[in-house]
């Protein structure tokens, strides 16, 4: 009864995710290395990646190469120019292992961690505490750095992102791609439920794009969602930049056409309380800060071809007229 009144105040879109709602209040917060490398029996090193859908060839790290890694992180994050940004500690926590959460996110080689968090949180994956329970300390000190970069720096993007996404391999994505006119009709919400990283770059986003190419705007079509800027050579590994948005996070579907052989959704963010993190638990200055990002100076240009998609700018970026939601998750 408990859970059905939750989900009625959390709504349909959400309900996959219901057993998740404030997930990490109970964990504990502590350094990088405990989070990823603790021999308590509740790190990224403890993971049992064979119960997880990833990628042939993923090897997970033994605890002393984990223990590098992070010790290499940190290194790089005492000479992030976000560091002076932020409170010396946050919960007791230094403010370098949160910085050193963000880096490592962006890493691929040698051990791609970002892998172990949205396996289990997308659509394909388990979406269960238990399946996370290797994976929540260092959610948890991600999710805290997210919330802490200052919304008014440089190093929270408030512009429209771009995020490409192939449907090989996977049958959900292949069976949409297919019926988009119906799988992203105007008005369906998409939750996404895992870490979702998108590009400033819509060429950039045509690179990866295998099929479907999402748009992610805010509140208005000129505006973005809001979320970290990942700087390359400074809180991204790689040279190219990224912007990592607060998870979970809803949108509602404001248009969908093919060109070409891709499937171009533009998404409107939508409003939400809903955290795996409890709002009294964030700082009080930045609860529902990332609701509300400020106005980019100047609307996004369309992509550029032949690296985005052609005709975006004919896509319609009007939020009116949508149909009555429904809902989905992606």
């Amino acid at each position: 009864r408990m859970a059905t009144q939750r989900a009625s105040l959390v709504g349909d879109v959400f309900r996959s995710i219901l057993p998740l709602l404030n997930m990490l209040d109970g964990i504990p917060i502590g350094t990088l290395i405990e989070a990823v490398a603790g021999d308590d029996g509740c790190s990224l090193a403890d993971c049992d990646v064979s119960s997880l859908d990833l990628p042939e060839g993923f090897v997970l790290l033994d605890r002393p190469s984990f223990i590098t890694l992070c010790e290499g992180i940190l290194e790089m994050a005492e000479c992030s120019p976000l560091l002076p940004l932020l409170p010396e500690t946050i919960e007791g926590i230094n403010r370098i292992e949160f910085i050193g959460a963000l880096i490592l996110y962006t890493m691929e080689e040698p051990c791609p961690v970002y892998r172990l968090l949205t396996q289990p949180l997308n659509v394909s994956g388990v979406r269960s505490k238990a399946a996370l329970r290797w994976q929540l300390r260092y959610l948890k000190l991600l999710t805290m750095a997210l919330h802490i970069v200052p919304r008014d720096s440089e190093y929270w993007y408030t512009g429209v992102i771009y995020r490409g996404v192939s449907i090989e391999g996977n049958a959900g994505l292949k069976s949409k791609y297919e019926n988009y006119k119906e799988a992203f009709k105007p008005g369906t919400q998409l939750v996404f439920a895992a870490p979702t990283s998108a590009t400033k770059d819509s060429s950039i986003a045509g690179m990866f794009t295998k099929g479907i190419q999402f748009v992610f705007q805010g509140d208005r079509p000129d505006i973005g969602p809001g979320g970290v800027l990942l700087k390359g050579g400074d809180l991204s590994i790689f040279g190219e930049e990224e912007v990592l948005m607060i998870s979970p996070s809803s949108f509602c579907v404001v248009a969908a056409t093919k060109v070409q052989e891709t499937v171009l959704v533009m998404m409107q963010k939508k409003p939400s309380r809903v955290s795996y993190l409890s709002a009294h638990l964030l700082p009080a200055s930045e609860v529902g800060a990332a609701l509300a990002p400020a106005p980019s100076p100047t609307p996004p240009p369309p992509p550029a071809h032949p690296g985005g998609v052609p005709g975006l700018a004919a896509l319609s970026l009007s939020h009116a007229g949508a149909a009555s939601p429904s809902a989905s998750t992606a």
